[in-house]
């Protein structure tokens, strides 16, 4: 029975032939990767069996997990220090205990050992930040030419789908929304800010084909997957993928979107005569 040491090099030497050289994303799911660590007894023997499993797999690379904090629209205030990573108990244990570095950012934050060159915000002036625009985390992985992990997570946690929509002009099916509120820094100063990203129009649905994109990933020979009992790993290269997606966004704006509800969205599109706008489904 081939040791675990000798699976986690497995999956690294194959992630190190995707051609990336900058750091890694992990999105990450615990329970959907208990085959790659030995047999624990606790729920932080799990934690800390998982973090020294990704380490061996992305060997010298610099990582950076998700902390995303979706409470940012109604509390109108984000805590860079305290509020919680809602994605995950592995992200929430790496924010806390191991990552010396959070992106002041509401709702798509990450955190790492080491700070990523991103926009912030500003304490001195009002800002507007766009998580996925120029000068973002999704930015600088992409320009650095990162590797996104998937480790034991699924497919559809890919939240730099929304990176590509934005980099090909942003999607007909969403529209732009500004949420303004304060970011408490990790200094105790605060950072007067407004959020700015587009959003499902609302009330109505946005299903992303995430196999038909996956398996355009594998098609090109972009990405690597793994499995083994109980464990299922999945890598690509960032920046090749994103230009990927962005020729086929070019020639069908609704490609990333399940047949049928490419389907819906492209007749509002017809009726329309436009993308979608704010008012076309907000009335105040």
């Amino acid at each position: 029975m081939r040791s675990l040491k000798k699976t986690r090099l497995e999956i690294s030497q194959n992630i190190i032939k995707l051609g990336c050289r900058g750091p890694v994303l992990v999105h990450s799911d615990v329970m959907g990767a208990l085959g790659l660590i030995e047999k624990k007894s606790n729920s932080l023997e799990i934690i800390s069996g998982h973090l020294n499993s990704i380490e061996q797999i992305i060997e010298e690379k610099q990582s950076y997990f998700p902390t995303f904090n979706y409470n940012f629209p109604s509390s109108k205030h984000y805590d860079v220090k305290n509020d919680v990573s809602q994605v995950g108990p592995l992200s929430e244990y790496y924010r806390k205990h191991i990552a010396r570095w959070r992106s002041s950012i509401p709702i798509f934050n990450v955190c790492g050992k080491t700070p990523a060159d991103i926009n912030e915000v500003d304490t001195n002036v009002l800002t507007t930040i766009d998580p996925f625009g120029p000068g973002s985390f999704f930015d600088y992985l992409y320009k650095t030419r990162g590797v996104v992990l998937f480790y034991g997570a699924r497919i559809e946690s890919f939240t730099g789908i929304h990176f590509a929509e934005q980099l090909s002009g942003g999607p007909l099916y969403r529209y732009d929304k500004i949420f303004t509120g304060e970011v408490s820094c990790m200094n105790g100063q605060i950072a007067k800010t407004k959020l700015k990203y587009h959003v499902r129009p609302l009330g109505r649905l946005i299903q992303y084909d995430f196999d038909k994109i996956w398996d355009l990933i594998c098609e090109e020979g972009l990405g690597y997957e793994f499995h083994i009992p109980s464990a299922t790993i999945k890598a690509f290269n960032f920046h090749a993928v994103v230009n990927t997606l962005l020729t086929k966004i070019a020639n069908n704006p609704f490609f990333m979107l399940s047949q049928a509800n490419a389907s819906i969205w492209e007749k509002e599109y017809n009726r329309l005569g436009r993308r979608v706008i704010a008012s076309d489904f907000e009335h105040t």
